[in-house]
């Protein structure tokens, strides 16, 4: 026969299931009554969401920021930070890979590309400063 130490326990225990209200997902039950639980629900979906670096989150879903690229979990990162991430025919100006030529030759000349440096050249026939000017030389 248990003692009376055992059987109070017991049914403290037998009280106390009965009595105190389990919780699964912020509601409560217990044999009385449902109970729900008094946390505001987030309906945010983008509070818990962590988007990498330059990114953001809309509607719980990551985007790069606009001029920027990537993983949005992960980091976004410009186009380009050298002329490295750009290829050989363009370059890196203001994070994008773009002809470095215009703007660089003068009138009349021709632009070419040679590993990301724009190179100016007079145009068969002429000759002049590439930089500046072409002109056409007499006698050839």
């Amino acid at each position: 026969m248990p003692s009376e130490t055992t059987r109070t326990l017991v049914s403290i225990i037998f009280f106390s299931s009965i009595i105190l209200p389990a919780c699964v997902s912020s509601i409560c039950i217990n044999s009385f009554n449902l109970i729900a639980a008094t946390q505001a629900i987030n309906l945010d979906p983008c509070q818990s969401l962590p988007c990498g670096s330059n990114a953001e989150c809309r509607n719980g879903i990551c985007y790069c920021l606009p001029e920027f690229q990537g993983d949005p979990y992960q980091g976004c990162r410009p186009e380009c930070v050298l002329n490295n991430d750009c290829p050989k025919s363009k370059a890196c100006i203001n994070n994008k890979c773009k002809d470095p030529c215009p703007g660089v030759c003068g009138q009349n000349a021709i632009c070419s590309v040679l590993d990301h440096i724009p190179i100016c050249s007079c145009p068969p026939g002429t000759g002049g400063n590439a930089f500046i000017h072409c002109q056409t030389v007499q006698g050839l």
